[in-house]
């Protein structure tokens, strides 16, 4: 298990993001169930990573440079500031969910990331990451600082990672 994997895994989770579209921290509350949700699903995608990759024939290196090649596109649009937030239209039972967990939190980088880093390392290393992702979510929830800054750097880090992720697997293929 690398250092590598376990960032990769953390910074793919969009935790720096829980702000709302005035700048506001989240309600604790909804920070908390999008957080344990963040975990509940990231541990299952790792889960079912092996079967799931074996099932459709695909080699653990193949994905690794697939992965690899949709973070940096990820990364990219995160750095450039594209495709913000969507307007928060959350219901009262269900806010929680949407815009908080998904698209805030669970995006396609962090389903990605943990059947990549899942196939890998196992899903002790997930589960690991996501936790130490919720934590970071949580502690992001209760104080307001630069959200967008934080979007950036964190999307030239998974970029970097992304990049990282490719060459690890056209060396392995």
């Amino acid at each position: 298990m690398t250092i590598r994997a376990l960032i990769l895994v953390v910074v793919s989770v969009g935790w720096w993001r829980v702000m709302t579209a005035e700048g506001q921290p989240i309600e604790r509350r909804l920070a908390q169930r999008a957080a344990v949700a963040v975990v509940v699903v990231m541990v299952a995608m790792a889960w079912v990573s092996g079967p799931v990759l074996s099932w459709l024939d695909i080699d653990t290196e193949t994905f690794r440079i697939a992965t690899g090649l949709c973070l940096a596109g990820l990364g990219l649009a995160r750095t450039l500031g594209w495709g913000a937030r969507p307007d928060p239209e959350p219901s009262p039972t269900w806010s929680w969910w949407w815009p908080v967990t998904y698209p805030m939190l669970l995006g396609p980088a962090a389903l990605l990331a943990a059947v990549s880093v899942g196939s890998d390392h196992g899903v002790f290393a997930v589960a690991g990451a996501s936790v130490v992702a919720a934590v970071a979510a949580l502690a992001a929830s209760r104080r307001p600082t630069h959200g967008p800054v934080r979007v950036r750097v964190m999307g030239v880090v998974l970029m970097v990672l992304a990049v990282a992720l490719v060459f690890d697997g056209l060396r392995d293929v």
